[in-house]
């Protein structure tokens, strides 16, 4: 049993799930589904974390050793034992006897006292303008030293960014070096609002043993997941997957050939925000001309274009094109009355399906008798490639008498 296996054996022992395990020890979930595919090695002090958190040693958490109960294991509170807190007392008491015997007693001062400290005196005033250079030698020396300081931090950062560096690029090329595929890809088909989306996965191993099986696993930050076996189809293993809609969802692939199963995680263009990012959205609204006047007979009379962008919004990148509008319903409403209803054109929308963003505008020109002041709006309603039908307030105005 592999490092990773035995840290997804004794998580899922105690019924975690890779999110909750990665709360206990300060990481990503992410780190943790790297650990356990054995795509990387926790360091040190996460492996000793780990081996507190389930009450294992070290050396039986990396296969060296049989388990060593917790009650037998080597006291690592940090606290001083009696018998140590004895031993710090004794060399304290001795110190302070030494330090006692050694300390210069109190000497009767000299008759002469006054003549010592004139002449003390004398000699102060005469070295006063030595003292003064040596000062200033000493100034200049610090403010050399403290460049020196400074350069020598400037050098520790830059060489430190330097092994960061280094690190995360070694990282990096034994990640690449130890993943079981050479090729992955998943891929946005079909969607549901407020049900599911389907997935086209495909990922080929570096590897093949004829015989060889897979499972394609998708996994939320709850721990729920779902699973779909793989198909072979001599250069690739294949499946169309049905996914919940979850925001972050992880995907990954379980490799079988014969003796033992390996687990790779497939890292796909994201954030996949399945559940909140999803839909056709009136992201702008403007009047390009306006002109409105009600007259003290109850006359509306309108001259205005108004002008709206329309952004399709899909889970990450995939596939943008599959979200489209199949209809678009201008109504103008004054009060709770109706004034008018136009559908738009939709044509050109298929000439633009590599941006996320399209320029509509429509018309409100005419006179339409009303029953006095009142509020005059205008929506679009907006009908998707998938069924969805959306509203969009685009004008709101209180109109009041000329």
């Amino acid at each position: 049993m592999t490092l990773g296996q035995r840290i997804q054996e004794l998580r899922r022992s105690r019924g975690l799930s890779q999110e909750g395990l990665g709360d206990l020890l300060g990481v990503s979930r992410q780190a943790i589904s790297k650990w356990e595919s054995d795509t990387t090695i926790p360091e040190v002090d996460k492996l000793i974390a780990i081996s507190r958190q389930f009450e294992i040693s070290v050396g039986a958490l990396l296969g060296v050793e049989e388990n060593i109960p917790q009650s037998e294991q080597e006291d690592t509170s940090g606290e001083l034992t009696e018998r140590e807190l004895a031993a710090v007392e004794a060399i304290a008491g001795r110190y302070l006897e030494q330090l006692q015997q050694v300390r210069p007693q109190p000497e009767k001062q000299p008759r002469r006292w006054k003549w010592a400290a004139i002449v003390l005196a004398v000699l102060l005033v005469i070295s006063w303008s030595s003292v003064s250079k040596l000062n200033r030698r000493i100034d200049d020396l610090s403010g050399k030293t403290q460049n020196v300081q400074n350069q020598l931090v400037g050098v520790e950062n830059t060489v430190s960014n330097q092994i960061n560096s280094l690190t995360g690029r070694l990282e990096r090329l034994l990640e690449a070096q130890n993943h079981l595929l050479s090729e992955w890809d998943c891929i946005l088909i079909g969607y549901i609002p407020g049900e599911k989306a389907v997935f086209s996965l495909s990922a080929r191993p570096k590897e093949y043993v004829p015989g060889m099986t897979a499972e394609f696993y998708v996994e939320n930050n709850a721990g729920e997941q779902v699973s779909v076996p793989a198909r072979w189809d001599g250069s690739a293993f294949e499946a169309q997957m049905d996914v919940p809609l979850w925001d972050d969802p992880d995907f990954s692939i379980q490799l079988y050939d014969g003796q033992s199963r390996k687990t790779q995680p497939m890292e796909v263009p994201g954030p996949l925000r399945l559940k909140s990012d999803f839909g056709l959205r009136v992201s702008e609204t403007g009047s390009v001309t306006s002109t409105t006047q009600l007259t003290k007979k109850n006359i509306l009379i309108l001259d205005k274009r108004i002008n709206f962008t329309l952004k399709a919004q899909m889970p990450g990148t995939l596939n943008l094109g599959l979200l489209y509008p199949t209809q678009l319903t201008a109504v103008v409403r004054y009060g709770s009355e109706e004034l008018l209803r136009r559908d738009l054109s939709v044509e050109n929308w298929q000439e633009f399906d590599e941006i996320s963003e399209w320029e509509w505008w429509f018309d409100l020109v005419g006179e339409f008798p009303v029953k006095g002041e009142d509020t005059l709006t205008a929506e679009v309603i907006v009908t998707d490639s998938f069924g969805t039908t959306t509203h969009w307030d685009v004008l709101h105005d209180k109109i009041k008498y000329e």
